[in-house]
């Protein structure tokens, strides 16, 4: 099994960022804050505790949100720590929740927005918190929404809303929210050939990577977040489910009602 750099293994540890400096070598401030985050009442942090600081490093947060963020997961068990900060569940297929609030797009416009917010929830633990932070269940639902309308606007300032989330505006939207650029790739796929060649990239991509599919032309998103040998693992924002599809042919199956890739939105440098 591999899962990329902003994915994660199957028991739902996060991988560590290999994009992250070493604690040695990240700024002075910040380097000061996490070590002290980690040993705060002489009190070492646990390994999951130490991958969520990391990658809260990683993110590009200042000093002061790192410091706040480790009070409150500090001594927290790993149940919670997964619960909270990650919150897909990636050891399983099914529906994506959050004490039994679906985790899925609002309204038929947003499939988009909802696979960037997803693949920020991915990267960025403080983020994640920020929608679960109090476990209420109707205030998660409520913060999801006012998000994704907050992303809605910015990734389609040059895009009719009532459209969805253009290719172009997605890959500004994973660029600003998630932290790395992605570039449409268009897949025609009653050629073998195109397929094989999406298939492959995808499979080698280290962040979680969109698929535009549909009918006769492209109408929806859906999120691969993670590779399990001959699977991928998809996230679709409409039911809010993570379903698996072969990752040699990216055959949609039952991941999605859509029958046709038309495109993938790919990481670039």
């Amino acid at each position: 099994m591999h899962v990329g750099k902003l994915l994660y293994h199957l028991d739902r540890r996060p991988r560590s960022i290999s994009r992250a400096r070493p604690l040695a070598t990240a700024p002075a401030a910040a380097a000061a804050t996490v070590t002290a985050a980690m040993t705060t009442a002489g009190r070492v942090a646990g390994p999951l505790e130490d991958e969520y600081l990391a990658r809260a490093r990683a993110a590009g947060h200042d000093p002061a949100t790192i410091d706040a963020f480790a009070d409150t997961i500090r001594g927290k068990p790993d149940d919670w720590l997964r619960e909270h900060l990650t919150i897909l569940d990636l050891g399983r297929t099914g529906p994506v929740t959050f004490r039994g609030q679906p985790l899925k797009q609002f309204d038929e416009t947003t499939c988009g927005t909802t696979s960037v917010q997803v693949a920020r929830i991915l990267a960025d633990p403080v983020y994640a918190l920020s929608l679960t932070a109090d476990d209420d269940p109707a205030a998660f639902g409520q913060r999801l929404i006012a998000e994704q309308q907050r992303l809605h606007r910015s990734t389609n300032r040059l895009w009719p809303q009532w459209l969805g989330t253009s290719p172009w505006g997605a890959g500004r939207g994973l660029a600003r929210e998630a932290g790395y650029r992605a570039t449409i790739a268009w897949v025609d796929d009653t050629d073998p050939e195109s397929v094989r060649g999406a298939a492959r990239a995808v499979r080698e991509a280290d962040r979680p990577v969109p698929l535009l599919v549909g009918n006769l032309y492209p109408a929806h998103y859906l999120l691969v977040v993670a590779r399990l040998d001959d699977r991928l693992r998809v996230y679709n924002p409409a039911p809010g489910r993570l379903s698996d599809i072969p990752a040699d042919r990216l055959d949609l199956g039952n991941a999605t009602a859509f029958r046709h890739l038309h495109g993938v939105l790919l990481p670039t440098p």
